[in-house]
């Protein structure tokens, strides 16, 4: 008998949810006791705390080798176009190998709908893909 594993969430999303605690509890007192805010104070520490939130967050977006293998797996991949005037850019397309999908946009469609219900890889190869696709309905 297999156990499946159960699924962990990226390192990277535990880190946001322990930005926004620290948020919701390093300021907490101040204002909870109508105690005086300094506006400096929180302004340079709000500065900082962004700062840190975008770091985490643009981590949540790049494209790794585990991700590479989740959508091979799959039957589609995240590839860089290397030539012409989208060069440098990553696109979703099947994985011809796998022949699961008929053409590119047929991946690109399982992966919105994917990405509709919810699925973190799904979510984060749309916001690799260099067509700006996005998650609809």
């Amino acid at each position: 008998m297999s156990h499946a594993r159960p699924r962990r969430k990226p390192r990277t999303m535990g880190t946001l949810v322990a930005l926004l605690h620290e948020a919701l509890e390093e300021q907490r007192q101040p204002f909870e006791s109508d105690s005086d805010v300094r506006a400096t104070d929180l302004v340079n520490w709000y500065a900082r705390w962004r700062l840190r939130v975008r770091q985490a967050f643009e981590a949540t977006r790049r494209w790794t080798a585990t991700d590479a293998e989740l959508a091979h797996r799959e039957g589609w991949a995240v590839f860089e176009c290397v030539d012409g005037p989208r060069s440098d850019r990553l696109f979703i397309q099947r994985d011809d190998d796998a022949e699961r999908f008929a053409d590119d946009q047929a991946a690109l469609d399982y992966i919105r709908r994917r990405a509709r219900h919810g699925s973190y890889l799904h979510i984060k190869a749309l916001f690799c893909d260099g067509r700006k696709a996005r998650p609809s309905g």
